[in-house]
């Protein structure tokens, strides 16, 4: 910094490389360390602001909560992704420089979608589920239809939480069985007659009110989340399924902010972020950004959501009692710093 009097001393602050550091105070901050950093970038080590959001021209909609992306083969073998967009009570596609509706005639009741890609039979689906309507599944083309639905006992279970594990659709946040998760059968995602080495169900019981909040292949492993306490599923079939419990402090308290890179997770919890890697789950870099969790509106927590791109995980948080996320919280996975910036999330997508 410059003073305003040449005869003062000139400070030069040359590192700013392990970012945010609030485990001590403005005093005992770590070399190369600051307490506070916000909407700035240490990319190729140096400090700068950030660069701003850039708009898509024309992509403009109202009411988005969800982003999703359905990915394909051309004829050429190329991979495509169409990005689809979810509304309260809507289902839509980016195609041909405009939105189109692919809800046909359905009625749809929530935008907060979990989802996947498979591959069913020649066919690339998106499969999508909200948690209140029935299991959806869109081909690329068309209107979204049921994934499996015959009658009103005969349909899929009606999750908020998808993963695939070893050809199988897993799926969890059932709002009428909230203890349990179910799978298909093997090699079919739209089949859900139970069997011995068909569809099943593993019920996750914890005696403590807690329901099951999101599901992820992390390590070739199902992962089970409820807020207080993690699982994972070892075994390549229901016969050799065993639910063994995660050594970690807390669960997932927000379901969209799991995301894995390389050997291991991160995922936000009541005791912070939380790194897994396989058997444990453990505090991120404690205390270095404790001063900004604190501030995390709780009641509106499970909108938070998080994506990893470029060895970042990017997390997005209702700071300050927001009820919707208005801060990032970039982690550069290299790098192992933190930095804060203020921008308005609803839903984070790698297109």
């Amino acid at each position: 910094m410059n003073w305003h009097n040449e005869s003062e001393r000139q400070v030069v602050i040359r590192d700013f490389s392990a970012g945010i550091d609030q485990s001590g105070s403005w005093e005992t901050a770590a070399p190369g360390a600051v307490f506070q950093g916000k909407n700035c970038t240490l990319e190729r080590t140096a400090l700068s602001t950030v660069s701003a959001p850039q708009k898509q021209t024309g992509m403009a909609l109202t009411g988005v909560q969800t982003l999703l992306v359905h990915y394909a083969q051309n004829a050429s073998g190329e991979p495509t992704g169409t990005l689809v967009a979810a509304t309260q009570n809507d289902l839509l596609c980016w195609r041909n420089g405009s939105w189109q509706s692919i809800r046909g005639q359905l009625t749809l009741t929530g935008g907060q979608y979990s989802a996947l890609n498979y591959r069913m039979g020649e066919q690339d689906v998106l499969i999508a589920g909200n948690g209140s309507d029935d299991l959806l599944c869109w081909p690329g083309t068309g209107n979204v239809q049921k994934l499996y639905y015959q009658d009103g006992t005969h349909h899929a279970p009606r999750g908020a939480a998808l993963a695939l594990h070893r050809e199988r659709l897993w799926v969890g946040g059932v709002a009428d069985a909230r203890q349990s998760v179910f799978y298909s059968d093997d090699m079919n995602p739209a089949s859900w007659i139970t069997g011995t080495d068909a569809a099943g169900e593993i019920q996750v019981q914890t005696w403590d009110g807690d329901a099951v909040t999101a599901l992820a292949m992390l390590l070739d492993d199902i992962v089970i989340f409820k807020r207080r306490t993690a699982f994972r599923v070892v075994g390549a079939y229901p016969g050799e399924y065993e639910k063994v419990q995660v050594y970690a402090t807390q669960g997932a308290i927000a379901p969209k902010t799991v995301c894995a890179w390389h050997d291991r997770a991160l995922f936000l919890s009541d005791d912070g972020i939380l790194q897994y890697d396989g058997l444990r789950a453990q505090p991120l870099l404690p205390g270095r950004v404790q001063d900004i969790l604190k501030r995390v509106n709780l009641a509106a927590v499970s909108s938070a959501c998080a994506a990893v791109w470029r060895n970042r995980y990017f997390l997005a948080l209702p700071l300050d009692g927001a009820q919707q996320n208005n801060a990032v919280l970039e982690y550069d996975l290299v790098q192992q710093s933190f930095m804060l910036r203020t921008l308005i999330v609803c839903s984070f997508v790698v297109w």
